[in-house]
């Protein structure tokens, strides 16, 4: 990698692994380019909630993850490298373990494996236009074999313009802009379609004003499997978190609880 890269301290995504603060700062990966932001399918989607990490330190030097704020699923959650591809995986994999984001000339690198492999938007490598300046670049003549019905037979059947591939960070990456979610500052509510949120007890009316009904999200990991374990607890008392009631609903109880885990 170029040495006038820097690795950044983060320190708005990652401030809450040194200190005491509560959780961890939501953010999206987006490609400024059209305003698409990086989701566990190792595609470009919409900068919705499906598409917020957190970036959390692990056991051990220099080792971090992406995990997925929402992940459908624990052995989802975290980004990993498959293949030349990325998507979400295990958390307790050493390949979800090995990100670093950097700080490039415009904007940010996804790095990986120390700094070795880089994300890349697959249109950057394979739309026409980067094709010819490619093969400028290359020294190699455009006049035969590089019309667009020719160059379009090369792009592999896995590619789209919203993909997202691994490639050596000496050729090339793509610059991305990280956009900090307000979740860490003011919490979420959990609303239901009805406008009611839930406020660990039951649904009651949403208010912007109502501190009772605001929640956060916090995730660790088991020291011996690297399983994720997420909480939701109370934005405003951090030491209540919820869990299953005995009634077999959910209510709030101690965040050191073994059912206080596995929330999101």
């Amino acid at each position: 990698m170029a040495p006038a890269w820097r690795l950044i301290a983060l320190a708005a995504l990652a401030a809450a692994a040194s200190r005491t603060k509560r959780g961890h700062d939501a953010f999206w990966i987006m490609d400024a380019t059209d305003n698409m932001c990086l989701t566990l399918y190792g595609t470009l989607g919409p900068c919705d909630g499906d598409a917020m990490w957190v970036y959390v330190p692990r056991a051990g030097k220099d080792r971090w993850s992406l995990a997925s704020v929402l992940a459908p699923a624990g052995k989802q959650m975290c980004l990993q490298r498959t293949g030349n591809g990325v998507r979400g995986g295990s958390c307790g994999s050493k390949a979800a373990q090995r990100w670093e984001v950097v700080r490039d000339a415009t904007q940010f690198a996804l790095t990986e494996d120390r700094q070795k492999h880089c994300v890349v938007r697959d249109s950057n490598l394979w739309s026409h236009r980067a094709q010819l300046q490619a093969a400028v670049k290359a020294g190699r003549s455009i006049q035969r074999g590089h019309d667009a019905a020719t160059l379009v037979k090369k792009v592999p059947s896995s590619v789209a313009h919203n993909t997202v591939s691994l490639h050596k960070c000496a050729k090339g990456h793509t610059s991305f802009e990280l956009h900090t979610s307000n979740v860490h500052e003011h919490g979420f509510m959990l609303a239901a379609a009805d406008t009611h949120c839930f406020d660990g007890a039951t649904f009651r009316p949403c208010s912007d004003e109502d501190a009772h009904l605001r929640w956060g999200f916090g995730v660790t990991f088991d020291w011996l499997t690297g399983a994720p374990k997420t909480q939701l607890y109370k934005f405003y008392n951090s030491t209540a978190c919820l869990q299953p009631g005995r009634d077999g609903g959910a209510t709030l109880g101690p965040c050191d609880a073994a059912g206080a885990a596995g929330w999101g």
